[in-house]
């Protein structure tokens, strides 16, 4: 079921499970739909006693972007083993 965000009328399509959960941070994947065109965010989430929410860290990309990024997968993999 898709639900409107706090923040904005972006709507929520899919929740995916955090890659990251550290201490009040973590990093939440979600699916939007943005202007009715589907995209892939990635944001740090904060739930601490001064902020509880999404900050503008992070990343919102079209399915194209992300394809594009997918394409260089194994070039990123490289360059984060040297």
């Amino acid at each position: 079921m898709a639900t409107q965000t706090q923040t904005s009328r972006d709507v929520v399509l899919k929740v995916l499970e955090p890659i990251r959960n550290r201490g009040g941070r973590s990093l939440h994947v979600r699916v939007l739909d943005v202007r009715r065109t589907p995209r892939l965010d990635v944001r740090e989430h904060i739930n601490d006693d001064t902020f509880q929410g999404y900050t503008r860290k992070g990343i919102c990309v079209t399915r194209d972007e992300f394809e594009a990024l997918v394409a260089q997968a194994e070039m990123i993999r490289a360059a984060l083993d040297q």
